[in-house]
């Protein structure tokens, strides 16, 4: 108690007493804690500690205090003699792993302003008043936590002591049981957890809390890992001020404004603390709903976030009523082992929820209400046709006649001289009471005649059909969306009567809508209409800011849908005139029309009524036909969706088939649904067909009768390629169909399709029998984890041997495919092709204006493959040494890049020559580290009459080495080599370009 009073008193002392602590700095005796070292080697002997470790403690490894750790800064500083004397002799150094002294004098400028030294400062005061040594140590939660343990009194002493043996937590965002359990390594040897952590294991990416991802937080923001800073001590003391994300699943901007405001309260400390059980950690995971609803899945007692990270983010478990990861797969064509992290990292890079709107779309789509076609009473009906294309009003005729009880019909048109043919198409149509065509401006698409032209008079019916004859003339893969949206809108009397029975059942319905059709959901988004859309909101008189984007991101796609007429006059309210609609000019997306069409659940929400997808008979709910049973075409193709140079060619050959008038049939595997999809391709019309649940590809390849097989790709199938094989082995027996394989990959030597070894670099093909091969299969991301402790190599190569005999031809892109291929399996002389791409367009010369900074472009997707880690690395040497140049992608990233970079997203071809001048492009670097079987960015970069450097590997560096502006460098060059090449390039053939253009 006396000893207690004491400390208080020197606690309270002048600035005399600090001074007295100055004068004694160089003296090693305040250092020393006589009362700690007698009990702890001198059995209580107090009488002369400080003398006994000058003369021999030290030598025997004691420590003068608890918090000068001797064998560790003797490791750590090289120290041979006295550790105590060094430290004092040497400055403020870190006595301990836990103890941070620059951070403590940063942390308390009042000790750094009187020159107190760190360690004898808390030593002598700072641990009685509550100050941490260091960032992951918090002394005040720490003595408050473990209050009944006795850890009130010296916080810092008790763990060391006591709480890092017993697995006590040290901070908040520091679980130390946890962090044993995933590191058990620390068990068995029975270290301190946060030393662990602090010395390596936070550098190593190993992660001290279920919300602080530290592997991911390095790989997110390369700074960090560039600086070699611990990544929890990074977002504490920057991170969370910067707006920097700890996890995948939690956003520390949005939550800061949701629950902080412009508090500066860190925002992952807030929530880890906080005892609302309503507490979000971003803006889709709701903890309450998902507890509701997974119920019987969750152990009693866990946190419903505990088990979503656990297991209910790998499992496909929504994890909030806006969010269903199998439609956002769907949407995004992307098979993402954890589909929310997928999401909000397209959010983080600004357009997670323009990518891929998540709404009531993502809910499973209504069955209809099956209803009578005869009935006494009906009620009022009215259906609006927008006939721009009089060659399509037949059809919607057609289409119109299913309707089994009386309608009036409203036709708009554009064309005055299309009046009688209109008329008649339409009045011979049965159960049709009244007729009115009506010509207007050719504005606003179909959704200005709706509206401005026939909005008050459809407001008087109690049911509205609205449709138009829509042409997709911008992508040819949407031509069967209007022949998806006619027939689930009208596809049969007992259709549409299930329709009206539907809305009588549900009377909060306000409009029915088919689900989007399955090509359409990547476009399912604001996109360029978010400011239009505000203005829309305004005008009925609601606040946008107060509509969750996921909510009402989901609308009726092509805006053909059935409503009530309240929807329709709470559109009226709008007060739209004709001037409020540019006129058309082919725009596809940006207008006020685009607008509204993606705010029809707002207009039913404005008078409380619900918005809801539905799916008919003769369709899947993810929005495509079902498939037949006999799938005959003359020619099928087996191929992946997920773009690149292997969807460019083959969009290629399948314009030359049509214009031979063969019918196509593609079939891939959708990675998010898991089921087979077959794209039916005929002249003017594309149709998509799923196949049925639990389907694999070789029985979606034994529907069909083909009359030729083109395998374009492997890649989406490669884990069901024994059934492919036997499929295939099985059709040629009763069928001389001939068999083409085409070798855009190397997926059949290797399932890690680009070559990349664990390390994300260029593997060179080692044998299969090396120790090298064996151990990158067992680590190898790029192959399924499923296959990983099972997959042989050997037993790969046979099965893809075994389809190459099965083939008429193998077609390669390039001699350098054709050796490595050659190197491992036997492929016959008469079978073997080579025959490089032949790009469909040309793209003029690009005019080099800038002569005066290098600028970069890389062209294509940006991935580990195409040599995202080279990239990166350019992108930091150029910062460091403050190097006047530019680095450009031109094209999508998929991960992160360093903030030097420059991304501008995807491009369409034709405009690549304008895009590459507004930027300055003087030279294009292909960054890809492994070899490419062609490479179709490198073509446009040639047409374009671009400089060009590459790594001498593969097809782009034979193709670069004999082009006359390129240049190539070896695989593995340092930084500096590279950019050494890249600027000897740039001087070489882009400033004597321009020079000669100027002249």
């Amino acid at each position: 108690m006396k000893a207690r009073t004491h400390i208080k008193t020197a606690v309270r002392a002048s600035d005399k007493a600090i001074g007295w602590v100055v004068r004694q700095f160089l003296s090693p005796k305040p250092f020393i804690d006589a009362n700690w070292y007698s009990r702890r080697y001198l059995d209580g002997d107090a009488s002369d500690p400080f003398h006994h470790y000058m003369k021999i403690g030290w030598k025997l490894g004691y420590r003068p205090n608890p918090f000068l750790d001797a064998l560790w800064y003797r490791r750590r500083y090289g120290c041979v003699g006295n550790p105590l004397l060094h430290y004092i002799r040497r400055g403020a150094r870190h006595p301990h792993p836990l103890f941070d002294a620059r951070w403590y004098l940063e942390r308390y400028p009042d000790v750094a302003r009187r020159r107190c030294d760190p360690l004898l400062h808390f030593l002598c005061f700072g641990r009685y008043e509550g100050r941490s040594p260091h960032p992951l140590f918090n002394s005040e939660w720490y003595a408050a936590r473990y209050a009944q343990d006795g850890a009130a009194d010296d916080p810092f002493l008790h763990y060391l002591e006591k709480g890092a043996a017993g697995r006590l937590d040290p901070h908040p965002l520091f679980d130390a049981a946890w962090y044993v359990e995933h590191n058990p390594e620390i068990a068995a040897t029975g270290a301190c957890a946060l030393t662990h952590f602090v010395e390596e294991g936070g550098l190593r990416g190993r992660s001290p809390h279920p919300l602080f991802d530290a592997g991911w937080y390095l790989r997110q923001y390369p700074d960090v890992a560039q600086a070699k800073v611990n990544p929890l001590t990074h977002y504490l003391q920057a991170g969370a001020s910067e707006g920097r994300d700890p996890h995948p699943h939690f956003q520390t901007s949005w939550r800061r404004d949701a629950y902080l405001g412009d508090g500066d309260a860190n925002p992952l400390l807030h929530f880890v603390e906080s005892d609302d059980i309503g507490a979000k950690p971003n803006f889709i995971f709701d903890p309450i709903w998902y507890e509701r609803t997974h119920r019987h899945l969750i152990p009693e007692g866990e946190r419903p976030l505990s088990h979503f990270l656990r297991i209910g983010r790998f499992a496909g478990l929504r994890p909030g009523p806006f969010f269903d990861p199998h439609a956002y797969g769907l949407s995004t064509k992307t098979q993402a082992a954890d589909p929310l992290a997928a999401f909000l990292h397209d959010v983080r890079l600004g357009h997670g929820v323009e990518r891929a709107s998540i709404g009531r779309m993502l809910l499973a789509p209504l069955s209809l209400t099956p209803a009578p076609t005869k009935r006494p009473n009906w009620p009022r009906v009215a259906v609006h046709v927008h006939a721009f294309y009089l060659d399509l009003a037949p059809k919607l005729a057609g289409a119109l006649a299913h309707i089994p009880f009386p309608f009036d019909l409203y036709v708009t048109i554009t064309n005055p001289n299309g009046r009688e043919t209109v008329e008649h198409i339409f009045s011979a149509m049965p159960r049709l009471e009244r007729l009115q065509i009506i010509v207007t401006e050719n504005r606003g698409r179909d959704i200005a005649p709706f509206l401005v032209a026939c909005g008050e008079a459809l407001a008087h019916y109690e049911y509205i059909l609205h449709l138009h004859t829509k042409k997709s003339l911008h992508n040819e893969r949407l031509s069967g969306w209007l022949d998806y949206l006619i027939e689930t809108l009208l596809g049969s009397p007992e259709n549409v009567a299930a329709l009206i029975g539907t809305f009588e059942s549900k009377p909060n319905l306000g409009v029915l809508y088919p689900a989007t059709y399955a090509p359409v959901r990547p476009f399912m988004r604001l996109g360029g209409n978010a400011s239009a859309a505000q203005t829309v909101l305004k005008r009925i008189g609601v606040r946008p800011e107060a509509i969750d984007p996921l909510v009402y991101s989901s609308f009726p796609s092509g805006s053909m849908c059935w409503m009530r007429g309240e929807v329709m006059r709470s559109m009226n309210r709008l007060g739209l005139a004709w001037g409020d609609f540019p006129e058309e000019s082919g725009q596809v997306d940006g207008t006020m029309a685009h607008a509204i069409e993606r705010r029809f659940p707002i207009f039913a929400l404005n008078e409380n009524l619900d918005s809801a997808p539905y799916v008919s008979d003769l369709f899947d709910e993810a929005g495509a036909w079902r498939a037949r049973d006999d799938m005959a075409c003359d020619v099928l193709m087996i191929d992946h969706d997920i773009g690149g140079g292997a969807n460019i060619f083959l969009q290629s050959l399948i314009a030359e088939y049509q214009a031979q008038n063969r019918s196509v049939i593609r079939l891939y595997r959708d990675p998010t649904l898991g089921r087979p999809v077959y794209e039916e391709i005929r002249p003017g019309s594309r149709r998509f067909l799923l196949g049925a649940p639990g389907e694999s590809f070789g029985q979606a390849f034994a529907r069909c009768r083909p009359k030729e097989v083109v395998i374009n790709s492997l890649y989406g199938i490669y884990r069901e390629l024994g059934g492919f094989v036997a499929a295939l082995e099985n059709m040629r027996k009763g069928n001389d169909a001939p068999v083409r394989l085409m070798m855009h990959d190397f997926l059949l030597a290797c399932p890690s399709q680009h070559l990349l070894d664990a390390s994300q670099k260029y593997c060179g093909l080692p044998a299969i029998e090396s120790v090298k091969c064996r151990e990158c299969v067992c680590l190898n991301e790029n192959i399924a984890p499923e296959w990983r402790e099972t997959f042989q190599m050997s037993t790969w190569r046979l099965l893809s041997q075994s389809l190459i005999d099965l083939c008429d031809e193998v077609r390669v892109f390039d001699e350098t495919g054709e050796e490595i291929l050659s190197r491992i399996f036997d492929i016959p002389t008469h079978i073997r092709r080579i025959a490089p791409h032949r790009p469909s367009r040309t793209l003029r010369p690009v005019r080099i204006l800038n002569r005066d900074r290098l600028t970069i472009a890389i062209l294509g997707t940006l991935t580990f493959a195409k040599g995202l880690d080279v990239v990166n690395s350019l992108a930091r040497h150029a910062r460091m040494k403050r190097l006047d140049c530019a680095i450009v992608v031109i094209g999508d990233v998929r991960a992160t890049v360093d903030p030097f970079v420059q991304v501008h997203g995807a491009y369409e071809a034709q405009r690549l020559p304008d895009i590459m001048e507004a930027y300055g492009i003087n030279l294009v670097f292909i960054s890809s580290v492994v070899p490419e079987t062609f490479c179709y960015a490198l073509s446009e970069a040639m047409e374009m009459r671009m400089p060009i450097v590459a790594h001498d590997l593969g097809a782009q560096g034979r193709r670069v080495r004999r082009y006359e502006r390129g240049m190539v460098i070896a695989p593995d060059s340092p930084v500096e080599e590279i950019f050494r090449s890249l600027a000897a390039c740039w001087r070489r053939f882009a400033v004597t370009a321009a020079e000669e253009r100027a002249l």
